[in-house]
């Protein structure tokens, strides 16, 4: 903590949990560092699939997964010093496929 006026570092370290994430299953996007408000991207292969803005909180729970296995999904997040993260992962085959579309 600075006494004094300081720079807030911008660095965004962004993970998606578990490792594997399953179609149908719940996962969550989370990050740490970085200057708020955030927005996030989700591509899955190389498609927009969802956009958010204005987020001031550091994850976002994705339940279910809504994608098949096998498709490529990259995760971009975006903040507001214009700094931002990427983390690609490929959706792995669940239990159940009813979530879907």
């Amino acid at each position: 903590m600075c006494s004094i006026p300081c720079a807030q570092d911008s660095t965004i370290i962004l993970g998606v949990l578990p490792t594997f994430p399953m179609e149908c299953e719940p996962a969550s996007i989370i990050w740490s560092g970085g200057v708020a408000p955030f927005q996030l991207q989700i591509f899955v292969n190389s498609s927009l699939f969802n956009s958010t803005s204005d987020l001031h909180t550091a994850f976002v729970d994705w339940y279910p997964l809504n994608v098949a296995s096998g498709r490529h999904v990259r995760v971009v997040l975006s903040d507001s010093a214009g700094d931002n993260a990427e983390q690609d992962f490929v959706v792995t085959t669940g239990v159940i496929a009813t979530c879907l579309r």
